[in-house]
């Protein structure tokens, strides 16, 4: 028994235009559910995470030496040159100072950190529409190749490979010619 569904006609589309409309509603799917937008946010995050430090405001951080491992400094920021920074009446060298941290003192470590995570960020979010559409054509090229009257090797039942379908029609007729030789 073949359980398929009398008449068997030949597939109005082949494989690989089923595939190709697949596909495309994918596209269309995760176009409307990852839109590019959300990648100029992350540009956003990135600026407000990493801005820099203006003379004056009020500034919270670790620092590496000085008073021993992780001690906060906390203060207005009085002063900052290329080598240390002045916060209320303590000098720190830029060398006791994370480097994360350093990110919001000065504008190369920043650069480098925002870049840093706006890369991380797209890769996420790259990761996250590809399990999407992973997740998306194993439910949807299967179903849309039984719709279209194509059937899978049997042990192979929910396959995206292409190579593990055939048209009923041909099952059939494969069927027929064998039981017609016996």
């Amino acid at each position: 028994k073949l359980g398929m569904k009398w008449p068997v006609p030949k597939p109005k589309q082949t494989k690989e235009q089923i595939e190709a409309d697949v596909n495309r509603q994918i596209d269309d799917l995760t176009a409307k559910q990852f839109p590019e937008s959300r990648r100029k946010a992350f540009e956003k995050e990135a600026a407000e995470k990493y801005k820099i430090f203006q003379t004056g405001d009020e500034v919270s951080f670790n620092i590496r030496g000085g008073m021993g491992p992780n001690a906060i400094v906390r203060g207005r920021l009085l002063d900052r040159t290329a080598q240390r920074v002045k916060v209320s009446s303590r000098f720190i060298l830029r060398e006791d100072i994370a480097e994360e941290d350093q990110a919001r003192f000065w504008e190369d470590v920043s650069e480098e950190y925002r870049k840093r995570y706006i890369r991380v960020q797209n890769a996420q979010y790259d990761g996250k529409i590809r399990a999407f559409q992973d997740e998306q054509r194993q439910t949807r090229l299967p179903a849309a190749l039984r719709a279209a009257r194509y059937a899978a090797v049997p042990n192979k039942p929910k396959s995206l490979k292409l190579s593990d379908w055939f048209a009923e029609a041909d099952v059939l007729d494969f069927f027929c010619k064998k039981l017609a030789k016996e």
